[in-house]
């Protein structure tokens, strides 16, 4: 009886050995399937990036170039934005002028920028230029108040002058653009 017992336990922990082995073989291969499909996935999305790639360097137009760096226009924006433009140059002959404006990069003030904001024509040009809206790097575009004084209590009651200031950092006396010329705030030498 204990002979018997003993045989059924020893057949009963190799049958339960044997079944452990064979879950963990079959963990492995279901991890090593996993890895597979890692694989072939990290492959199809290198094969996409590589099409996206292709795809963006043909909506380049190759050969075209900005004529000079794209220039900044002579007024703000507004606070700290001007606007950039540049003409393009040796568009190939199977694009038209506005695309091949609107899918050509540039690089203005260190920036690499995709596209212009807008294309268009300008008066004694035959190229089409480009137009960027810079709102980094444009110190010129930022002016401050100095010596702020507080007029209400030096005027008489209800005085429409409440307060009096300069304005510092307008480095030159048309600087803002026409539409923010009206808005009360002078070139201050």
């Amino acid at each position: 009886m204990i002979v018997a017992q003993c045989v059924a336990f020893v057949f009963f922990h190799d049958l339960r050995f044997e079944w452990e082995k064979q879950l963990l073989e079959g963990k492995q291969r279901m991890l090593e399937g996993k890895q597979h499909m890692l694989e072939l996935e990290k492959e199809e999305l290198r094969k996409e990036r590589q099409k996206w790639e292709k795809a963006r360097e043909d909506r380049v137009p190759q050969g075209a170039f900005w004529g000079t760096p794209p220039q900044p226009a002579p007024d703000c924006l507004a606070y700290g934005k001007r606007e950039y433009s540049g003409a393009l140059q040796n568009i190939p002959k199977d694009w038209t002028d506005l695309d091949a404006c609107m899918n050509l990069p540039v690089e203005i003030r260190n920036v690499s920028v995709r596209r212009p904001d807008r294309c268009g024509y300008v008066t004694n040009s035959s190229h089409i230029h480009g137009f960027w809206t810079v709102d980094w790097d444009q110190p010129d575009c930022k002016p401050w108040h100095q010596d702020f004084t507080d007029k209400v209590s030096l005027g008489p009651p209800h005085s429409s002058l409440a307060h009096q200031y300069q304005f510092q950092g307008l480095h030159e006396p048309g600087i803002w653009h026409p539409s923010y010329r009206g808005l009360g705030c002078r070139h201050q030498q």
